[in-house]
């Protein structure tokens, strides 16, 4: 172990070595971990349990930071072609699909195409209720959406910069109105 000064700094990480497969792993400088994380689970005899076993357990429901909902689905799900493989802690592999593509796919009782495109009607990302999709056959289709809520909220804009720009010329308006009498 190194000194807790670098450059006159503290220091926020160092390495060790597991005391049973002398592995070197970075670790946080306060840590009194001996052992990595596999070999603390054959220390202890147990195995961390994964998914709908684990305490810590969710739903496998989680919204990506673009606002739509993924989900995670078991092993022998029908829908497993179309998921995308999601590496998790310790390699751990889990599969998951975005929810608005998975009630699709269970509505029509098949995966989707890759090309197909599933339309929140309401522009809702994480409303998935059956009535407010819409499955496109491809991207073209999904353009003149897109494009029009585009040109949508460009104009909602204009439309607010106009009225703030009205009640200041009414303003004025009324103070010249105001001084000359």
């Amino acid at each position: 172990m190194s000194s807790n000064k670098v450059n006159g700094r503290l220091r926020s990480k160092k390495q060790v070595t597991c005391l049973d497969c002398d592995k070197i792993r970075t670790v946080r400088y306060d840590s009194t971990a001996l052992r990595c994380s596999t070999c603390v689970v054959k220390h202890r005899g147990f195995a961390i349990k994964r998914g709908a076993d684990n305490p810590s357990w969710k739903g496998g429901r989680t919204k990506t930071p673009y606002g739509y909902v993924l989900i995670t689905l078991s092993l022998d799900s029908p829908y497993l072609g179309m998921a995308r493989k999601h590496r998790g802690g310790d390699n751990c592999t889990s599969f998951c699909i975005l929810e608005h593509r998975l009630v699709i796919a269970q509505h029509l009782g098949r995966c989707l195409k890759s090309s197909e495109i599933v339309h929140h009607i309401n522009g809702i990302k994480d409303d998935n209720r059956l009535e407010n999709l819409e499955l496109l056959n491809d991207h073209l289709h999904h353009l003149p959406y897109t494009m029009l809520e585009k040109k949508m909220c460009a104009l909602e804009t204009r439309i607010l910069l106009l009225e703030a720009d009205n009640e200041l010329l009414r303003q004025q308006v009324n103070q010249n109105v105001m001084v000359e009498q």
